[in-house]
């Protein structure tokens, strides 16, 4: 598999994608979301915003396997279908305003110009994606939602005390604990 080199805080990190920027740190300092890009020898291009930070990973995962895509997939073609069509139309304009004009050009020559960098809008797949793209543009309901359960969740089992998305460890972050 091609390793595709990434400086970050003066350390050379290899992703298995292209990485155009940070485009969300944490309250430790470290990567939240990685805006992608796009390189020639790619077939097709992938979802602009990836989750970083593993405990957000996991927390998304755990709301997916709860069948939470099915659910909000059928509100977006159902009730809340004219707000999510207001807010995809709007996606455009806000991914030529953020990404490198390159990889930019390729999702509109594929016609992936929405979160997930999927055709039709209407058709979720990934709750990450939407969570990266509201946690670094403050838009789109289905992140907004995931953000407002991972949110409940922490405050109802008081894991999170600070506020913050993870609790420093050597594994994860380079904060160091006094």
């Amino acid at each position: 598999m091609k390793s595709y080199p990434f400086i970050y805080k003066d350390k050379q990190i290899n992703f298995r994608f292209p990485v155009h920027r940070i485009a969300l740190e944490c309250n430790y300092n470290q990567a939240v979301i990685l805006e992608h890009t796009r390189s020639e020898s790619e077939k097709f291009a992938r979802t602009p915003y990836w989750i970083q930070c593993p405990r957000l990973i996991s927390a998304v995962h755990r709301i997916e396997s709860k069948g939470w895509i099915k659910i909000l997939e059928s509100f977006v073609q159902g009730p809340y279908q004219e707000k999510w069509k207001q807010f995809t139309n709007e996606v455009p304009q806000i991914l030529k305003n953020t990404l490198d004009e390159k990889y930019y050009l390729a999702l509109e020559a594929e016609n992936r110009l929405n979160v997930a960098g999927v055709q039709n809008p209407f058709h979720l797949k990934c709750l990450h994606s939407h969570y990266g793209f509201y946690l670094v543009h403050k838009k789109g309901f289905v992140g907004e939602f995931i953000h407002g359960m991972i949110l409940w969740k922490m405050k109802r089992e008081k894991s999170n005390p600070l506020g913050t998305y993870c609790e420093a460890n050597f594994l994860e972050c380079e904060e160091e604990n006094d």
